[in-house]
């Protein structure tokens, strides 16, 4: 009742668990790092260990409705209701100052959304792995070509529609290792699953968000990657001076890619050098 009332009624954003909270006596910068979907705070671990001795304040989270988050069936999992749940959580774990926001895949589209909400609050923008994808294309005839942005959604829209198939064959692709150990996807996960799909990836306003911004956005992309349009990316890139892309030899996870993990690791140094 109190969840109903609070959450869904006063739409009081959630508190997200907060993985990582690394905190060194006088950091020079701090870095939230947000994961992708159907992931955890658990893929950067990596990265933190990486940067292990740096002075920076390190946080991670659990989005909502995966890791140890809270995971409201009946919630919308726009990427404003991520953002706004991000924000709560960075207050109440006393984050003061503008701070460099690092996102992985979904993780990237919310970080556009909680840069486009709260600008107040971010320095910067490391995104990787953006999946950014132009609104649909209206096919006026047959004999109008349909853009990649929109056989992209009808595979989605596809794979929300068959939530058992994802399920195996998710844990096929993870027996394989081509996804993180962290990946999950079952009962639990699905609802955030299949909403964060349609109104954050579906139907997201990303690109054109991303182009409104005036703060300083450093995209890295794997060239081997299957989820994303390189020709949306060079676009946002070459149209605006405050944006810069660098590309690794990867695909579309970071852990299995040493190019992709020094690549991260290095901008985010770079970031801390450039302050004062």
């Amino acid at each position: 009742m109190i969840e109903t009332v609070v959450h869904r009624w006063l739409k009081v954003p959630h508190m997200l668990h907060v993985g990582d909270d690394i905190h060194p006596k006088h950091p020079k910068l701090t870095v939230v790092l947000v994961h992708g979907l159907a992931d955890s705070h658990r893929v950067w671990q990596p990265i933190i260990t990486k940067l292990a001795g740096q002075p920076v304040r390190i946080i991670t989270v659990d989005l909502l409705g995966f890791g140890d988050s809270p995971k409201p069936d009946w919630q919308t999992y726009s990427a404003e209701v991520h953002a706004r749940s991000l924000s709560m959580t960075l207050r109440a774990v006393h984050v003061t100052g503008p701070v460099l926001l690092v996102g992985h895949s979904l993780g990237s589209l919310v970080s556009i959304q909680f840069a486009s909400l709260f600008p107040h609050k971010v320095s910067s923008l490391l995104l990787c792995s953006p999946p950014f994808y132009k609104p649909p294309k209206e096919l006026k005839s047959k004999l109008d070509v349909p853009q990649p942005d929109d056989m992209y959604r009808r595979v989605y829209s596809y794979t929300r529609s068959k939530t058992e198939l994802a399920k195996r064959l998710a844990l096929t692709i993870k027996k394989a290792k081509l996804l993180d150990e962290s990946f999950r996807v079952d009962d639990a996960t699905m609802p955030a699953i299949v909403s964060s799909l349609e109104m954050s990836i579906e139907n997201q306003t990303s690109l054109q968000d991303a182009a409104k911004l005036s703060l300083p956005i450093h995209i890295i992309y794997g060239k081997l990657d299957p989820f994303i349009v390189k020709k949306n990316i060079r676009m946002l890139e070459s149209g605006h001076s405050n944006i810069t892309l660098e590309t690794v030899i990867a695909g579309h996870e970071i852990a299995s890619s040493k190019s992709y993990l020094n690549a991260i690791v290095a901008a985010i140094v770079q970031s801390i050098d450039e302050i004062d």
